[in-house]
């Protein structure tokens, strides 16, 4: 090998050895973490302390000399604070409101408890001679701005005279919101009477929550609604004048019978279940949202609707098969006969009409299904209904 290449070997082994030197020994997450990885991803921690006021915060938190754009803190709360007018003096350098990072020019009104752990950044562009911009946690069972989602717009009217902190769900129409109920108390544990006009069970679910009341054929303030909200279900349904007790954590649904037209009329007596059925009861569900205590619901955005359908739960795809629950034929004068033969059960779900047909206890029609393998062929249904009556519904 010559020399010039010995030399260039040389020069590139030592240019190799200085690149090395330049790489950190240790990193976020390696075994030997710390050194430069530490100061790449700490943030200052401090804790607001004990001679802090309602409206006034103070803590000492070493390394923040000055307040610049970008100098940021972590805080555990020692006091209960104010709703209104915060501020937070770090190191002695100078008292700045608290704003909302989730509001454009709004000073934050959430009262922070002890032990709440808070996030800060200084801005100086928001507010004269700056302020601390304030992130923190949500929990959505505290309702929280984090879970709620309000309205955008809207322009559909009450259709009767609406109180606040109910439930408002769309007309069979499309044309207007359709409360609840139209009781006038305003405690969650009063008995109220649901609403028996139709609604559309694919409509839009939202919550009104304020002011008191909205008058008949009145637009509400899109402010005022929400379709993502913790809400007091007693407000909405309560048929027993006492206090709810949901079971926690689990789904809530509004149970409707489906109307031939597609609408659908909330249960007077049962308007709200927290279980879907094991047999088919010839109602459907529309999922509300999840219990979040024994008294509130987290209603969900989407509201899926569910029946029970050939042996098992199924979604509910609207009017062709409200149109299956809803149209019966009736036992004839004679006990044992039907209005309808096995031969027009059979052209009509040929021709995938869709009814149901009720028969007595011994009549042909059920035992010709379930001798011809229709029922095993999931095409009908054969059950009894009480006093020993069959029901044979079609399934197209």
């Amino acid at each position: 090998m010559s020399l010039k290449k010995l030399v260039d070997l040389d020069r590139l082994s030592r240019f190799r050895e200085k690149i090395l030197q330049l790489i950190p020994s240790t990193y976020a997450s390696s075994k030997t973490a710390g050194g430069a990885a530490d100061m790449a991803v700490s943030i200052p921690f401090g804790h607001v302390d004990n001679t802090s006021t309602a409206t006034a915060f103070t803590a000492t938190i070493d390394g923040i000399t000055e307040l610049r754009d970008g100098v940021c803190c972590y805080l555990r709360n020692g006091v209960v604070s104010s709703a209104a007018n915060c501020t937070l003096d770090i190191n002695g350098l100078g008292a700045k409101p608290l704003y909302s990072s989730l509001a454009a020019a709004s000073r934050s009104t959430t009262i922070f408890n002890i032990n709440y752990t808070m996030m800060f950044i200084f801005n100086s562009t928001r507010v004269s001679g700056g302020c601390w911009d304030v992130f923190y946690g949500y929990d959505s069972n505290t309702n929280t701005i984090g879970y709620q989602l309000r309205t955008n717009s809207t322009s559909m009217p009450m259709s009767e005279i609406t109180y606040r902190y109910r439930l408002l769900f769309t007309s069979a129409d499309g044309a207007k919101f359709v409360p609840a109920n139209t009781s006038t108390s305003t405690n969650a544990t009063s008995s109220r009477a649901v609403n028996q006009t139709p609604i559309d069970p694919f409509g839009k679910i939202v919550y009104y929550g304020t002011p008191a009341s909205v008058a008949a054929n009145s637009i509400p303030s899109a402010a005022y609604l929400w379709t993502r909200y913790v809400i007091t279900l007693g407000y909405s349904f309560n048929n027993t004048g006492a206090a709810l007790t949901l079971l926690e954590h689990v789904p809530v649904y509004i149970k409707c019978a489906p109307q031939s037209n597609g609408s659908a009329i909330i249960d007077p007596d049962t308007p709200y279940v927290q279980a879907l059925p094991s047999t088919d009861d010839g109602k459907i569900y529309i999922l509300l949202g999840v219990a979040a205590s024994v008294t509130t619901v987290e209603i969900v955005e989407e509201h899926p609707i569910y029946c029970y359908r050939n042996g098992a739960i199924r979604m509910w795809t609207g009017p062709e098969e409200a149109s299956v629950m809803a149209v019966t034929y009736n036992v004839s004068t004679d006990p044992v006969t039907c209005d309808k033969t096995y031969a027009q059960i059979v052209a009509a779900m040929q021709a995938k009409q869709p009814f149901i047909v009720c028969a007595s206890t011994g009549n042909t029609i059920a035992a010709t299904c379930v001798s011809t393998n229709l029922t095993a062929q999931g095409l009908v249904s054969v059950c009894t209904s009480g006093a020993g009556v069959y029901v044979v519904i079609l399934h197209t």
